[in-house]
């Protein structure tokens, strides 16, 4: 089996996440890289803000696929401070 490595950029900007409440979220839309379909979602559970990257991709009985990620997220505030982490 071939393993080989793609890369891509997802960017979307969440406006107003300081206002969000508990169990509050936002999703961006879905957004097609490498002809697979991604989506970003936020929500603020238990008081913390998490950040979730999800494939759209459905699954079928008659197609075998895995995907295994490396990303890194960046958050900016308006000031220009930011946070990153790669998971």
């Amino acid at each position: 089996m071939s393993i080989y490595g793609k890369t891509f950029v997802l960017t979307h900007t969440f406006k107003n996440i300081s206002a969000f409440r508990e169990g509050d979220s936002c999703s961006d839309q879905v957004k097609r890289r490498c002809n697979i379909p991604w989506t970003v979602r936020i929500s603020r559970i238990d008081g913390f803000l998490g950040v979730y990257l999800y494939c759209e991709l459905e699954w079928s009985a008659h197609r075998k696929w895995s995907l295994h990620t490396k990303y890194t997220m960046k958050l900016v505030a308006v000031g220009g401070k930011f946070f990153r982490r790669t998971v």
